[in-house]
């Protein structure tokens, strides 16, 4: 989130930027290809007539208010540190977010090129940082919670499936992951002292091991970063009414992305034989295992979980490889293609700049 402290040259970050494009673009020839050639053509043929178009709208219409309850959760947040901010500009940085998280590791790089097009249309770095770090630390609380629901109430049916096992296990520790970074997020707010404490132990130990050359500045860096992510965690802690607006949207979000799976589902089976909260819980379990996954976009992990976890709700594995094309250009590659576009148009300085407005 600390642009400053990205070294990297603007060469640097367009040609990782345009490999990690090129590796995403790779992975849906792959894909296609897969399908294609790995399949009979005749039960994709009867598949694809038998899906009806209006399944793909409800689809489309599931990610738009995604993207409109993201763009939300950000401009309530928005109005606390920067409130002459306008809709349109947080929802086109909201989708540039988007575009980022699918192209870089981890969905590490939408924050930082967020923070950056907001600083274009005027919003200083120290609001826009910590808007979205907040917002960062509520999205992971709320998929975390939704991870402890699901596996309290559906792990024995996931244990049941074949070839699952793996997959569990790294789902489990996309969970883990989520909620060790609740728990540090809790630590700075609760015992901030012990937590910089340990934060100089890290790093005099590397210090020793010759991994940081600069320990005067690595633990000057640490303390500015500790001490911005206090203070945001002070906002959580001060401002619950407006957190709890923020968690309950990010609930109603969160459930019209995973329900996206389910039109798809109804598309291709026919006749439903599996209820809306299997699913629901499946796709859970998909981004459970994507969150481990260091690639752009989880590409490989997330194709295999979606079509291991969903051959079980199909009964067949060429309607859970249909399904998951469908699902993987909905809610990967359609972000892709509106990123590139909005990147490209937005390489031009706004006419307008927002003015904080308090």
């Amino acid at each position: 989130m600390d642009q400053t402290q990205n070294t990297a040259s603007p060469k640097e970050k367009k040609r990782s930027n345009a490999w990690n494009l090129a590796i995403c673009g790779a992975a849906f020839v792959l894909m296609i290809g897969y399908l294609f050639i790995g399949k009979e053509g005749s039960q994709i043929l009867e598949a694809l007539q038998r899906f009806k178009i209006e399944y793909l709208f409800i689809m489309l219409a599931l990610m738009l208010g995604y993207w409109l309850f993201e763009a939300i959760c950000i401009q309530i947040l928005i109005r606390k540190f920067w409130s002459g901010y306008p809709f349109r500009y947080t929802f086109t940085t909201t989708m540039i977010g988007q575009y980022y998280n699918c192209i870089t590791p981890l969905s590490s790089g939408g924050q930082p090129f967020q923070a950056i097009y907001m600083g274009r249309y005027g919003m200083p770095a120290s609001a826009s940082m910590a808007v979205l770090l907040i917002r960062m630390i509520i999205y992971a609380f709320v998929t975390t919670m939704y991870s402890v629901v699901v596996l309290a109430i559906k792990l024995p049916y996931f244990l049941s499936l074949e070839n699952s096992t793996l997959l569990i296990i790294m789902a489990i520790g996309g969970f883990a992951l989520n909620a060790v970074g609740i728990v540090l997020f809790c630590l700075l707010g609760f015992w901030r002292h012990g937590t910089t404490k340990l934060a100089h132990s890290g790093i005099s130990l590397l210090s020793k091991l010759r991994i940081v050359k600069d320990k005067d500045a690595a633990l000057k860096k640490t303390d500015e970063q500790l001490g911005g992510a206090y203070e945001n965690m002070r906002f959580v802690l001060k401002n619950p009414g407006v957190v709890a607006i923020v968690v309950l949207i990010t609930v109603v979000q969160i459930t019209l992305f995973y329900a996206i799976s389910y039109p798809a589902y109804l598309g291709f089976a026919g006749t439903p034989t599996v209820d809306f909260a299997t699913v629901l819980s499946t796709q859970s379990m998909v981004s459970m295992v994507a969150a481990m996954w260091p690639l752009p976009g989880a590409i490989g992990a997330s194709e295999s979980a979606y079509v291991v976890f969903f051959t079980a709700i199909y009964g067949s594995k060429t309607l859970a490889d249909l399904s998951m094309i469908l699902w993987r250009v909905m809610t990967f590659y359609l972000n892709i293609v509106i990123g590139i576009f909005l990147t490209l148009f937005l390489n031009r300085k706004p006419k307008k700049k927002a003015v904080n407005k308090k």
